[in-house]
């Protein structure tokens, strides 16, 4: 017979063969192509491609047998837990695959029967465990930050909030913590071993302050566009609309009374009373006066708008009096709004339970039902009056009100409430309201006793709370307004209210394109998209999985090889029957389930276009601003509806934040001259929320901060960028002459390269006789002056006392002087909050002491740690005060002011980097940290947020742009004269020659704006501009 060779070694075969794959092997040799180890006993035949001397083969295959683990390694059905090879239902998730069994926390090994997972470095972890090792904790509510976060540099620190708790701190200053969930839990800390509580808790809290949030800020965003349709209606003198708009105001403050009425009457049930003399309660309002004052106010406007004209609306008089009721009435809504929140919340603690915010929320809701009578103003009736029955004087507070049919009503002060026929008159008490009665026919109040006898008395009297009877007085208000215009407009006959058709038919109608719903329409969309985000920022998807149709595993058939044996036929597969993407192999068919075997992945699919379609309309939303305004002239109320009228998604905190702006623009024109007027809503200003990431994160992986997020987020550009502090004293020359022949380059048809050069001062060379007799100075001054702190030229300071500083923005040191390094470090370790800091001058007699210690011993700082913040700025100003060339020179000047007068657009803001480019070393490295340093001391400006109480300095960086600014960017007294470079023959173009040599009262107010400017962009300004660096390599100058 013929040899049998083996396919593989070509040897001949004795003894013991396998047969398979339509060929013959030595049992040893029959081997898995990936692993090399005997693989007859259970093999898989696959097609695969091969690399040959080095070049792909791609037209052609070769059948290979593989076995179990490396084929379904080749399939990727590996569980990434146990690496054995997955059969049945598997879990795909963080790009790998799991048995359904052995997808489990790492800490616990508690099995995920959901997507309900957390994953960290590639591994898996429970809600419990992750929140203990991972996650940052919300600055609020102190619970773990598993969804969506902001993060804000705050109090001199980084924070790390959740959306929502950091929404209804914003707004309301109120933080929602455990112990207003009713469950008597005192801390997070208390359930922090257990997990299941944990969770709940967690899960409730998080719903608690979502819903909080949704309520309050939709009443709150649909009573600011009403206001501000007050103001445009006042102003626009109509009349008619006005009514129909306060009507609906005067709605949603009722369903706000009834809230209150509400929470108070629980609260009275519980036998809860707040003690406001305790100092926790003493941030909370009785709500006594600031309901009568909100309903003063009201009515006050009713009457204004009831009286006003078109002639009077060119006053200025009547401006400011519209102004101010309209910012009142806001505030006070915003107010009253606040203190039901901290109520409901506090009455949650002390009663174990979520009825009060229950209770609190379902009534503010209905603030949107308005009824059909209320759109007609007919809500009460003509007849309805707010005397008291028995005084005839008006009733402001508590009273008792008796309904006669369904129109008429009468009401008695709680002390004129007395028994008609009782002795004396005698006073029936509330206790027995209810069993009282009044007879109609002679309009007599009857005690429980005297009535039982007289059959025309019947009962009906309620108590009437101080709340509900100051809705029921605007109601009035509004409807003797309707009587007052309509008898002014009865010549004309213009009937009210002016009520489209459409509007009377239909109480739902559609609303208009300025309406609240559209507004609410971003809050909405913000709390679905954060719902619908996972945890990291891998992809969090998990997809459950099950193999219908698995490949089976073939068996070799093995024989004995001898010379009498039969030939017999070859074991073969058909290429038919392996498996799907391997040529041959048997088809393998899975399917895909949700992860709780329910159709609930289904939202996933249309992801990524949904992420995409809201960034769109993020984009769109940030981008709506107010117009720029350019009116000059007598301030009316006219440019403030217009501005509140263009605002997105309105507040009641952005209508006194924007009227107390204009009418400072009003009382100081020249200081407001030159600052823009964007104003955009709190809500567009929010920051965006970014996937959570966990402590350990990279943070070079977090995007950069848009304009509307809060300051310093990640460091600008600092991944490619270079720094100027990276660069020594002569590559920091090249880069400033880079600079000058940018601006050059700029202005090339205005400006000489000469006069480009100009600006920056060079150190020239001593000559020869300058060597040998001196350069014309006195030694006896220099020598005086290099013994001095104050009052010597920067670079020779810090040349003779100067250190290397790490107050810089970034990771190098810069040198600066050693007073100012020892400034900003003991400054940064005390209360910079305090009111008035870097306004207020201190202590003069302290201020001279301390130059004097300091002049005394240049080389060394005296102890500054017992000084007080102001008194320790006072200093820092003086130094800089007392700088014979400013920090931001004089040569510069007119650049720096140039920069301001080229508009918004991007040739401002690069001049205004060129120039910045060209300081001195030792000026724009000091500059660096004073800037870097004002911008930390800004984010003490506002502390609390507390809208009746607001803490912190108040200096924010344009507060602290306007008082540092005298000291650091300021032109000679006797004008400098610079040599004029050529002016356009055509007239077309910006002069640059014209604008530097400008001169006027207008340009400290363009030099604030330069400094406010730099405070904000302190940290991109410190990043070389990339055309600059790029020349500064192509030079050569790097090696």
């Amino acid at each position: 017979k013929k040899t049998k060779v083996c396919k593989v070694c070509s040897k001949p075969i004795i003894g013991t063969l396998v047969r398979a794959m339509g060929n013959i092997y030595h049992v040893d040799c029959f081997t898995c192509f990936d692993c090399h180890k005997p693989c007859s006993d259970k093999f898989f035949a696959a097609d695969i491609e091969v690399d040959q001397n080095g070049k792909s083969i791609t037209n052609q295959t070769i059948n290979v047998p593989l076995c179990e683990y490396d084929y379904f390694k080749r399939i990727d059905l590996i569980c990434h837990t146990c690496n054995n090879a997955i059969r049945g239902a598997y879990i795909t998730a963080l790009r790998h695959k799991y048995h359904s069994e052995h997808f489990f926390c790492e800490v616990c090994h508690k099995v995920f029967e959901s997507d309900n997972y957390y994953a960290n470095e590639g591994k898996i972890y429970c809600h419990f465990h992750y929140s203990k090792l991972y996650a940052f904790h919300c600055e609020s509510c102190k619970c773990a930050i598993l969804k969506q976060y902001v993060e804000i540099f705050r109090g001199g620190k980084q924070q790390q909030w959740h959306p929502e708790c950091f929404m209804v701190h914003k707004f309301w200053n109120v933080d929602i913590t455990v112990n207003a969930l009713g469950l008597n839990i005192h801390s997070i800390d208390d359930v922090s071993s257990n997990p299941e509580k944990l969770y709940k808790v967690e899960t409730n809290l998080e719903k608690l302050t979502i819903s909080i949030w949704l309520t309050l800020s939709e009443f709150e965003e649909s009573c600011a566009s009403l206001i501000s349709e007050m103001l445009h209606t006042a102003t626009t003198n109509n009349k008619s609309k006005g009514l129909l708009v306060t009507s609906k105001l005067v709605f949603k403050i009722r369903c706000l009374f009834k809230s209150i009425e509400s929470l108070f009457n629980y609260s009275t049930s519980k036998h809860i009373l707040l003690n406001y003399s305790l100092p926790k309660y003493q941030n909370f309002s009785q709500l006594k006066k600031e309901p009568r004052s909100l309903t003063s106010k009201i009515m006050s406007y009713l009457t204004f708008l009831r009286d006003i004209d078109s002639e009077k609306l060119t006053v200025n008089k009547y401006s400011h009096e519209l102004l101010s009721l309209i910012s009142t009435i806001a505030h006070f809504i915003k107010l009253i709004s606040r203190n039901a929140l901290m109520h409901a919340l506090e009455f949650n603690r002390l009663s174990v339970s979520l009825k009060p915010t229950d209770i609190l929320l379902s009534k503010i809701s209905k603030h949107e039902d308005y009824p059909q009578e209320l759109l007609s103003l007919n809500s009460i009736s003509v007849k309805s009056s707010d005397s008291c029955t028995s005084c005839n004087k008006s009733i402001e507070d508590e009273c008792i009100m008796y309904k006669i049919g369904d129109s008429i009503e009468k009401r008695w002060h709680t002390d004129c409430f007395r028994c008609s026929k009782c002795p004396n008159n005698q006073q029936i008490p509330v206790s027995e309201l209810l069993e009282s009665s009044f007879n109609g026919k002679t309009n007599e109040v009857l005690c429980p006793s005297c009535a039982s006898g007289d059959v025309n008395a019947q009962v009906g009297f309620h108590l009437v709370s101080r709340y509900m009877q100051l809705a029921y007085l605007l109601e009035i208000a509004i409807v003797r307004s309707k009587i007052v215009i309509e008898k002014h407009f009865e010549e004309t006959r213009v009937n009210l209210p002016l009520v489209d058709n459409k509007q009377s038919n239909s109480v739902h109608r559609p609303p208009d394109n300025d309406s609240y719903e559209n507004k609410v329409t971003e809050i909405t969309r913000r709390r679905s998209q954060r719902e619908a985000r996972k945890l990291n920022s891998a992809n969090r998807e998990i997809r459950k999985s099950v193999i219908l149709e698995a490949p089976v595993a073939s068996s070799a058939s093995t024989e004995e090889n001898s010379v009498h044996s039969k030939s017999s036929k070859d074991s073969t597969i058909s290429p038919n029957s392996f498996r799907t993407g391997f040529k041959g192999s048997l088809k393998l068919r899975v399917q895909d389930l949700s992860a709780d075997n329910k159709n609930a992945r289904k939202g996933y699919s249309n992801h990524d276009s949904q992420a995409q379609k809201d960034d769109e309309n993020e984009k769109s939303f940030d981008s709506v601003k107010s117009s720029n305004y350019k009116q000059r002239g007598p301030f009316n109320a006219a440019l403030t509806s217009k501005l509140l009228q263009n605002e997105s998604s309105l507040t009641l905190d952005d209508i006194p934040r924007i009227v107390s702006s204009e009418q400072a623009r009003e009382h100081r024109p020249n200081a407001f001259r030159f600052q823009r007027r964007d104003y955009s809503s709190a809500i567009s200003n929010l920051p965006k929320p970014k996937v959570v990431k966990t402590k350990d994160s990279n943070n070079d992986k977090i995007p950069l901060p848009t304009p509307s997020q809060p300051n310093v987020v990640t460091s600008y550009n600092a991944i490619n960028g270079k720094r100027y502090s990276e660069f020594s004293n002569s590559a920091h020359e090249y880069i400033r002459h880079i600079a000058a022949f940018a601006l050059y380059d700029m202005f090339s048809n205005k400006m000489t390269l000469e006069e480009c050069t100009n600006l920056i001062d060079v150190k020239k060379s001593l000559s020869f006789w300058e060597k040998i007799f001196g350069n014309g100075h006195s030694n006896e001054s220099e020598s005086r002056v290099s013994a001095s702190v104050f009052g010597v030229p920067l670079t020779t300071l810090v040349n003779k006392y100067g250190m290397d500083s790490d107050l810089g923005v970034g990771s190098h040191k810069v040198r600066i002087p050693l007073l100012i390094d020892e400034l900003i470090n003991v400054m940064r370790t005390q209360d910079v909050s305090i009111e008035g800091v870097f306004r207020l001058n201190g202590n003069i007699r302290r201020l001279r002491q301390l130059v004097e210690a300091i002049e005394s011993r240049p080389e060394h700082v005296p102890k500054l740690e017992n000084e007080t913040p102001i008194q320790l700025a006072a200093v820092l100003k003086k130094f800089l005060r007392d700088l014979p060339v400013p920090l931001l020179t004089f040569k510069l000047y007119d650049l720096f002011i140039l920069s301001q007068k080229l508009g918004s657009g991007p040739s401002r803001e690069r001049v205004l980097k060129l120039a910045y480019a060209m300081l001195p070393k030792a000026h724009r490295d000091l500059a660096e940290v004073l800037f870097a340093f004002l911008s930390w001391v800004s984010t003490f400006a506002n502390i609390d947020d507390n809208s009746d109480n607001m803490g912190g300095s108040k200096m924010d960086t344009h507060n602290l742009a306007t008082v540092i600014t005298p000291n650091i960017l300021y032109t000679k007294i006797d004008t400098a004269t610079h040599t004029k470079g050529k002016s356009s023959s055509d007239g077309e173009g910006i002069d640059p020659s014209k604008l530097i040599n400008s001169a006027g009262g207008e340009n400290q107010f363009l030099a604030i704006e330069v400094v406010n400017e730099m405070i904000e962009m302190n940290d991109e300004l410190s990043v070389v501009p990339e055309d600059l660096l790029r020349l500064y390599k192509l030079a050569g100058f790097d090696k």
